[in-house]
């Protein structure tokens, strides 16, 4: 059985690890990871009996990955000096170099974005992204 977290603009796959919302500080949690969200009636919990029924989304070619970031997040990837947001964009880079696309599928990538979209308190987090509902915005390539 598998969990997600979503909304219109985010599904997050939450693996196992059954969603909760955590009211006192705000934020859902599922197994090590946290999503923040302005509120607990923006994302619902989905449970998928057969992983081959969950979204499925696209591979983002390099360009549809950079534009899926609004300028001032890109910025802040590029001038981060969190190791984390560096190895992020250590394997952005990588991508263009191969020339290959990145697949929002995998569990390293959507961690990558989540750990952008996290708070840097009470962390772990980035805190580059203005909130979770970007997570999903970015793994779908919608350009900003």
């Amino acid at each position: 059985m598998k969990y997600f977290l979503k909304n219109d603009h985010a599904h997050i796959d939450c693996g196992a690890d059954m969603p909760v919302y955590d009211e006192e500080h705000g934020c859902w949690r599922a197994g090590t990871m946290t999503v923040t969200v302005a509120h607990e009636g923006e994302l619902t919990v989905e449970v998928v009996e057969d992983a081959s029924d969950a979204q499925v989304l696209p591979l983002l070619t390099p360009m549809t990955l950079y534009m899926a970031f609004k300028p001032a997040e890109r910025i802040a990837i590029k001038t981060s000096v969190d190791p984390l947001v560096q190895e992020f964009w250590a394997m952005y880079q990588l991508s263009v170099q191969l020339q290959k696309p990145t697949d929002p599928n995998l569990a390293s990538v959507r961690e990558a974005i989540e750990y952008l979209a996290a708070p840097v308190e009470p962390g772990p987090g980035a805190g580059i992204l203005a909130g979770a509902e970007r997570i999903g915005e970015i793994l779908a390539g919608i350009p900003q």
